[in-house]
């Protein structure tokens, strides 16, 4: 199931954001740990895009959350930024973390045994990786995906294109269809 979103502003991009936050979140209260794989070239938006998610699923789990000393960065040299939530637990207790990956600087998917990453991929939390296809062999299999390529349409607007992956997603309690229809002319 899939998407496209043309034209965004930085403040029209907040719409999809937001409805896309509410679908993230419904899952990892369910116990699920989704896995978000962002796409585009460099300076197109992607640690923009997760800044603007990071945020919107603050306040679709513990909406009135004081956000204003959060600061959402690309982990370009760190590899992986974590962003613990201790007051914020799905049903089955465990806090909300979200841990953002940027796996541009890593050579192939070999290194990522090394590194551990994958013990957070669909063990922990919620994953935003940006640059994933260095690693595409690690995602393959895993539960949970959403594909978002960000481009640039011009300086001031970005196409966005979702794409859900895998048949755990094709759930009635999960409202994508009509997200990803609703949403397309904005």
């Amino acid at each position: 199931m899939s998407g496209r979103f043309e034209n965004l502003t930085l403040d029209s991009i907040d719409v999809p954001v937001t409805k896309l936050a509410g679908i993230v979140a419904a899952v990892w209260k369910q116990g699920k740990f989704p896995l978000l794989l962002l796409s585009g070239k460099m300076g197109s938006g992607k640690t923009t895009f997760v800044s603007k998610l990071v945020k919107a699923l603050l306040d679709q789990l513990k909406p009135g959350l004081d956000k204003s000393k959060l600061f959402v960065n690309s982990p370009t040299y760190t590899l992986m930024n974590e962003y613990p939530f201790s007051e914020i637990q799905n049903q089955l207790g465990d806090p909300l973390e979200i841990f953002h990956f940027d796996l541009y600087r890593i050579g192939s998917s070999e290194e990522i045994p090394d590194l551990g990453f994958e013990e957070y991929w669909n063990g922990k939390g919620i994953s935003l990786i940006e640059w994933w296809e260095k690693a595409e062999p690690e995602f393959k299999d895993r539960k949970f995906r959403i594909k978002i390529n960000l481009e640039e349409a011009d300086e001031d607007t970005r196409n966005l294109q979702i794409e859900f992956l895998g048949e755990e997603w094709r759930r009635s309690d999960l409202p994508i269809e009509s997200f990803l229809k609703s949403e397309k002319i904005l």
